[in-house]
């Protein structure tokens, strides 16, 4: 069933930031930051086990026509993206966001679940399987059990629960609308699921807001990163 949705912020406006910043200098925030949305977070996107999801990408309205042209590109090859280009934030969105899925869902029923990840995160393999699972039980769930991943050494990772995190996701439906975003991730009303492995990864590089590595240090095999995430 294709009935969640995964918003994910790329360059909106933050206040008081100069959102033009993003796009100076060689390489540019965004040059670096597509490279790793492609690297990471497409790829783990692509390697679900279920498929069925869609990825609406909120970007700036003023987002440089190189940059929407390389974004766009990606929905071409991607069908479960879906690139904005708005002046407001996801939470100011929702009848956009509303109406978008309305017209791409295959399926009828009222229920669907919305999560939030970073442009620069990757999940499991397993994550668009385990968020519609425990949703169907739970109001708000946060995925509790993470990984932190040094983008200059691949080797170099950490195990990080996280019970209170950003990995948040919530049911909702079409009649009652409703996005996970609106307020911080300390305040979300969720319950923190425990899984059998990290079912998300933060990918510690110069420009992450978490730019030094969390957690305790642990080995996972080549072909297990692979398998899991598609790193």
């Amino acid at each position: 069933m294709d009935n969640h949705i995964i918003i994910t912020n790329f360059n909106k406006r933050l206040e008081g930031k100069d959102i033009s910043l993003l796009y100076e200098g060689n390489p540019s925030w965004m040059e670096k930051r597509i490279k790793l949305f492609e690297k990471y977070y497409i790829s783990s996107f692509i390697n679900q086990i279920d498929k069925n999801h869609h990825n609406f990408i909120m970007c700036d309205e003023k987002t440089p026509t190189e940059y929407q042209t390389q974004l766009l590109d990606f929905s071409q090859q991607y069908s479960f993206l879906t690139f904005f280009f708005t002046k407001n934030p996801a939470n100011e969105e929702i009848d956009l966001i509303k109406s978008t899925y309305l017209d791409k869902r295959k399926n009828n029923i009222n229920e669907l679940y919305i999560s939030r990840v970073d442009n620069d995160d990757f999940v499991s393999s397993y994550y668009n399987q385990t968020v519609k699972h425990y949703l169907k039980y739970y109001e708000w769930i946060t995925l509790t059990n993470g990984i932190c991943l040094d983008y200059s050494n691949h080797n170099n990772l950490n195990y990080f629960p996280f019970p209170r995190g950003p990995f948040v996701s919530r049911k909702t439906t079409i009649d009652n609308f409703q996005t996970p975003y609106g307020m911080t991730h300390w305040d979300v009303p969720s319950t923190s699921i425990e899984t059998d492995h990290p079912m998300w990864g933060w990918v510690i590089h110069e420009d992450n807001l978490h730019n030094t590595m969390k957690g305790i240090p642990i080995q996972i095999e080549k072909k297990q990163l692979k398998k899991l995430y598609n790193i």
